[in-house]
């Protein structure tokens, strides 16, 4: 199991969340880190965000860094999908 870090902007985006979304996050947010690479909810990103990872939770996104020789997931972003990849 990878340690999850969330970056200051996906921790605001999270204490703005309601009960029943945060709920849906925090699921997400494990199953990131028992898996980060595979799962019918993740994909690689490509272009100017390459190297990252996102999860899609219905109209939200959450956007991630791996690194895997320390086993940390760097949670970047937590967002609606339009906004997400600004």
């Amino acid at each position: 199991m990878f340690k999850i870090l969330l970056s200051k902007k996906a921790t605001k985006y999270y204490e703005k969340l309601d009960d029943k979304t945060a709920r849906k996050v925090n699921k997400a947010i494990e199953e990131i880190g028992n898996n980060p690479f595979r799962g019918t909810h993740i994909k690689r990103l490509i272009g100017n965000l390459e190297g990252k990872y996102r999860y899609k939770l219905g109209h939200i996104r959450i956007v991630y860094i791996v690194n895997n020789e320390k086993e940390i997931i760097i949670i970047e972003a937590i967002g609606a999908r339009g906004d997400i990849y600004k």
